[in-house]
C-alpha cells in the first residue's frame, strides 16, 4: 500500500559527536523522521525541511568516505542558514 511517504536508511552526521550515524528515516510531507533503528517506534529527532536550504556536499576524492561525501547534502534551517542541521 502507497501511503505517500518516503523511508530509508541515510547516514546523519551529529552536532556534537561528528560521526556519521545510520538512521532510519521517514520522509512525511515536510517533516524529515529519523529512529535509532528501522523497528523504533519513537523518532529520536525530527527536521522540518520547509524554508530550509539544501546543497550538495563537496567531493574531495583523497578521503577514505569519499563515497559519503559524494552522496551526502547538507541540509540549512531558514533561521539560521550558516549553521547546518
Amino acid at each position: 500500500m502507497d501511503n505517500g511517504y518516503k523511508t530509508g536508511f541515510l547516514f546523519k552526521k551529529g552536532e556534537r559527536n561528528t560521526a556519521y550515524h545510520r538512521r532510519w528515516f521517514i520522509l512525511k510531507g515536510n517533516m524529515l523522521f529519523y529512529f535509532e533503528e528501522r523497528e523504533s517506534r519513537e523518532p529520536i529527532g525530527v527536521i522540518v525541511l520547509e524554508g530550509c536550504t539544501v546543497e550538495l556536499c563537496e567531493s574531495e576524492s583523497e578521503e577514505p568516505s569519499h563515497f559519503l561525501k559524494e552522496h551526502s547534502v547538507i541540509i540549512y534551517s531558514p533561521s539560521c542558514l550558516s549553521k547546518p542541521l
